[in-house]
């Protein structure tokens, strides 16, 4: 049995020999190194630098946290020592206003007093105020003098007395007022972002340009990662920025011939496969761009406790000076490192509403990033 099917076998093995033995693929000298010495050779080597990156942005949150937590147990401590020490919601100006009014009621309503058993007839009414010394009383707000006397009766009618002077107190500031002093009206602000890049990929196969074999460069690679910097400033919501940045576009696929390749398989069947021809596209393209962002409230979710900004981006593509338009979202976490400096760390991700066409339309694919940025504020004093 074993005999009659190797008979069969080595017979339509010849057939096929026959068949095939006119299509020889010429041998085309160094094709094969030309084509993989586009492909990097050592992945492991750039996975393990990109991965390194991503790791050190996270770990700069750690001791901005640490420090944060210090600074709170600071103030606390010194709220605590600070004896008499009363925050107070109304500021010097308000609390100025305030005694002024209640100063004026009082003088109108206590500088005269009426004398009901004197007749009133035919006798004019005056009121006058005497001024009196300076304050015996150091108060924190008002400072008042409680030894003024009562002078002399003058009419028969109405008796005069003083009422003691108001004077206000300008160093009455709490520390907390001192301090809340009018900071300047632009912040600026510098980010640093790593980018893990995707990519949509629409591909028109048609009988003249037949695609195979279509493969993408792997996670944590050198060909799929980018990063971004951005300088500018923020007021209020809005933050307006300059941006340069890095965009790998790499990609691999075979272009199918007409030859085709018979090989047996385990299950003693026989697979055929289209030659193809082997096709690399790889760009380095650099981004020059102006972003717009805006704060997005979102204190009724689980991000309430970060900052979440959203905006569009506006590029320039090197070399080639085409045109590029994003859309782009982050949401990063503050941590306060002194009086001069603010340091946020949080997710990042762009969408490109534009795409890029290769071979004629027929290669079409549209970009979108994701990552970890990493950013730092100077508020004013």
């Amino acid at each position: 049995m074993d005999s009659f099917r190797k008979e069969i076998d080595q017979a339509f093995e010849q057939k096929l020999r026959k068949r095939f033995e006119d299509f020889q693929a010429p041998d085309k000298e160094g094709l094969s190194e030309k084509i993989f010495e586009s492909i990097d050779k050592k992945p492991r080597r750039r996975r393990w630098l990109a991965a390194s990156t991503m790791l050190l942005l996270l770990l700069l949150a750690l001791p901005a946290g640490l420090m944060q937590k210090k600074a709170r147990v600071a103030g606390r401590k010194e709220t605590l020592a600070e004896p008499g020490k009363i925050k107070t919601l109304y500021s010097s100006k308000t609390r100025k206003e305030t005694a002024e009014k209640r100063s004026s009621k009082i003088l109108n309503k206590r500088n005269t007093s009426f004398d009901p058993n004197v007749s009133v007839a035919k006798t004019e009414l005056s009121a006058s105020t005497v001024s009196v010394a300076d304050s015996s009383i150091n108060s924190p707000f008002i400072r008042t003098n409680i030894n003024a006397d009562l002078l002399s009766v003058r009419g028969p009618y109405f008796r005069r007395f003083a009422l003691p002077g108001i004077t206000f107190e300008e160093a009455s500031q709490t520390n907390e007022q001192k301090s809340s002093t009018k900071s300047s009206p632009f912040t600026p602000v510098f980010s640093v972002t790593g980018l893990q890049q995707f990519q949509l990929v629409q591909v028109h196969s048609d009988a003249e340009m037949p695609f195979q074999n279509v493969q993408f460069a792997p996670l944590l690679d050198m060909r799929s990662t980018g990063y971004k910097a951005s300088i500018g400033f923020e007021k209020g919501s809005l933050r307006l920025l300059l941006n340069y940045g890095n965009l790998r576009n790499w990609s691999y696929y075979e272009l199918g011939t007409k030859r085709i390749e018979i090989s047996p398989a385990t299950d003693g069947q026989y697979v055929q496969h289209r030659n193809g021809v082997p096709h690399v596209i790889d760009e380095k393209l650099h981004l020059l761009g102006l972003s717009a962002k805006t704060a997005i409230p979102l204190n009724r979710t689980p991000l309430r406790g970060f900052s979440t900004l959203a905006g569009l981006e506006f590029t320039t593509v090197l070399p080639d000076r085409s045109v590029m338009f994003w859309a782009t979202i982050s949401s990063v976490k503050s941590f306060h490192l002194g009086k001069k400096a603010d340091l946020a760390i949080g997710p990042f991700a762009e969408y490109s509403l534009t795409q890029r066409s290769f071979l004629d339309g027929r290669w079409q694919t549209r970009p979108y990033r994701i990552g970890l940025t990493a950013e730092i504020k100077f508020p004013g004093k």
